[in-house]
């Protein structure tokens, strides 16, 4: 653990290398703010002191809290919201699962989305099936999923804290057998009925990037 004199050298530092009066003087808007407390960021230099700099004690604490914020039983850490887009693609199809996916299934996803929601999926075998969004959202339109068929699996992503009608996409994922991933990544604290999003469907994946 740091001391109290180890934290103020560091604080020494942190001001020495903040830059933030500079930005002030010029056309400067930033996707985010001094996103680190100095609390933060001694928490950092105490990790990497410690040397245990992938999957401790840390982790699985941090693990265990996010579930109870959530709301979910589970929690699973990994380095970005695209490896969990990942993740849940390749759980998808786990041969230890007796209703798997195959390759070559089909999978319902909106034509707004990331390469990084997207392509996780492709990668495991899947195919996309691109559908349109609804202007109001800009999230997955659920009138047009109704219309689909052959879908295996739905991959449906929040935009900008905005939510789907999540509620309809789940009804009709489960009377029709399909698995429900949430990409939650650009919408982590968002609720829908005073649940949060990403807890809908059978995977829910977020981010804390900004």
């Amino acid at each position: 653990m740091l001391t109290t004199k180890d934290k103020k050298f560091l604080e020494k530092i942190i001001n020495k290398l903040d830059n933030s009066k500079e930005n002030d003087k010029i056309n400067n808007y930033p996707l985010l703010e001094k996103g680190f407390t100095n609390e933060d960021i001694y928490s950092g230099v105490e990790v990497l002191l410690s040397k245990k700099i992938t999957m401790s004690s840390i982790t699985k604490k941090f693990e265990k809290a996010f579930a109870r914020f959530v709301g979910s039983r589970y929690a699973l850490m990994v380095n970005s919201g695209s490896s969990a887009n990942l993740l849940s693609a390749f759980a998808l199809l786990n041969p230890k699962k007796k209703n798997r996916l195959r390759p070559g299934d089909l999978f319902a996803i909106p034509a707004l989305c990331w390469s990084t929601s997207l392509w996780p999926f492709v990668q495991a075998g899947l195919r996309p099936k691109f559908l349109d969004v609804d202007i109001k959202t800009f999230c997955l339109d659920d009138q047009l999923i109704k219309k689909e068929k052959n879908l295996k699996a739905i991959v449906n992503i929040h935009i900008l804290g905005n939510c789907s009608n999540i509620l309809q996409i789940q009804k009709f994922a489960k009377k029709n057998n399909l698995f429900l991933v949430e990409d939650t990544c650009e919408a982590l604290g968002s609720k829908y009925k005073s649940k949060f999003l990403g807890t809908f469907g059978d995977f829910g994946t977020y981010s804390f990037y900004y």
